[in-house]
This record gives structure tokens, C-alpha cells and sequence, in this order.
């Protein structure tokens, strides 16, 4: 065979190549066809058909996917899901989606996006290794449920195994799959910090009123941007 054939033979079998796969996660790439930036998501389909998925956005954020099975007939109701991960708190995506929507109002970013399949929710800023937050409690946890509410009424609940998660995540975030223990304290003290600035501006600005959402949210935004600076100018990142 001549090196040519190789060469052709090699770029098929390159194609043809299968998602990297973690036990029950896999890394699946593709390439945006605008920009030509290779794009990574760590995903698992359960017994059931619907899928987990986590990736990165172009501006550096971390979102995560839910999203029904193909062959499910059902449709989301407009309320969306809670999870909870093994014994922690639960977390009520729809209650965070009430603010997403007062910011987006103004300009700012999204904290969720939801349609009848599906639904997108923010899980990490972006900014260094996720030693601590809701991505590093998928990537340390064993089982993540989902309960979701059904247009036509009533809920169902539906899990995923994250046994295999934290190397799927960590290849395809490109960040370190175990935490480091000296950064997560620090990062917790400056989040702890950081929800109580925000709740400061919940109890000065009234987001509900339509005259106080910008100065709410410019208090959020100050809030954020001293986290962020906070997260550079720390001698352990």
C-alpha cells in the first residue's frame, strides 16, 4: 500500500472515529463551522433516552444540558426542572430562572434558557479550575436527579450516573479533574462573600420594580467584577 493509501486510509479512519469515551460520559467534538474552533461537550444519555450534557461557551462560561429523549413524546411545562445531587440541597432552576429573565431584560447574561426539549442552565463563570461550586459537586458527585414538570401537567423525575463524570468534564473543560483542597476554601470564603453582597443588593434595589432593576443590577455587576478581581489577583490561582 502506498503511503498515499496510508494517508487516506488514516484520514478515514480519523472520521470514522468514535466520541472519547469516559465508562457511561463521553467527550464529543466537533468544529464550528464559522469559526473552525474545535468545540468539546461531556455527555451521557441514561436508560431512558434523555441526555446530560456539559460544555463551554466561546466567551469561557460552563453551561450544563438537560434534555428529553428523542423517542419521548413528553414536553416540558415552562416551570423548570429541580436537581439534586446525592444528599445535597436541591437546586430549584426555576426559582434562579425568575432573575435570569429580570437581567436579561437589562442587558445582562443568561442564567438559564429553556424550550419544550430542553433546558440550558449556567453552572460555572469560567474563570480558573471549578475547585469548588455546582460543577465541582457534579464532578465529585456519584448521581445527579433531575425532577421536571410536564406541559400537560404533573412531574417526573429521571437520573444520571456521575460515577464517570470528572474525567469526561475535566477533559472536556480542559481543567484539572480533581480539586485542590488549599484553593477550594479560599474560593468558598470569596463566594460566601460574594452572596452576601448580592443579597445586599436584593434587600437595597427592588428588582420587581421596574425603576430599581438597573441600579439592582449594577450592583450585581459591581458585585461580580470584584469576585472576578478577587479570582486574578489571588496568589493561589
Amino acid at each position: 500500500m502506498t503511503s498515499r493509501s496510508n494517508a487516506l486510509l488514516l484520514s478515514l479512519l480519523m472520521l470514522l472515529a468514535p466520541p472519547i469515551a469516559f465508562a457511561d460520559w463521553r467527550v464529543i467534538v466537533s468544529t464550528d463551522s464559522m469559526t473552525d474552533k474545535e468545540l468539546r461537550k461531556a455527555e451521557t444519555r441514561n436508560e431512558s433516552g434523555h441526555s446530560f450534557s456539559i460544555y463551554r461557551t466561546p466567551s469561557g462560561t460552563v453551561y450544563a444540558n438537560f434534555s428529553l429523549s428523542n423517542d419521548s413524546l413528553e414536553v416540558l411545562d415552562t416551570r423548570l426542572p429541580t436537581y439534586r445531587i446525592d444528599k445535597l440541597p436541591p437546586v430549584d432552576l426555576d426559582r434562579s430562572n425568575s432573575v435570569s429573565r429580570t437581567i436579561a431584560k437589562v442587558g445582562g447574561p443568561t442564567l438559564s434558557d429553556s424550550r419544550p426539549r430542553w433546558v440550558n442552565f449556567l453552572l460555572f463563570h469560567g474563570e480558573g479550575n471549578a475547585n469548588s461550586g455546582a460543577l465541582r459537586e457534579i464532578m465529585d458527585g456519584t448521581r445527579i436527579v433531575f425532577r421536571y414538570w410536564l406541559f400537560d401537567g404533573g412531574y417526573r423525575e429521571t437520573s444520571f450516573d456521575l460515577a464517570s463524570a470528572k474525567s469526561a468534564i475535566a477533559s472536556a473543560l480542559d481543567i484539572p479533574a480533581e480539586a485542590s483542597v488549599e484553593i477550594a476554601t479560599e474560593e468558598k470564603k470569596r463566594k460566601d462573600e460574594t452572596k452576601a453582597a448580592l443579597d445586599r443588593c436584593d434587600v437595597d434595589f427592588d428588582a420587581k420594580n421596574p425603576r430599581l432593576v438597573k441600579p439592582w443590577l449594577q450592583c450585581r455587576e459591581a458585585t461580580m467584577e470584584r469576585f472576578r478581581a478577587k479570582i486574578k489577583g489571588s496568589r493561589l490561582e
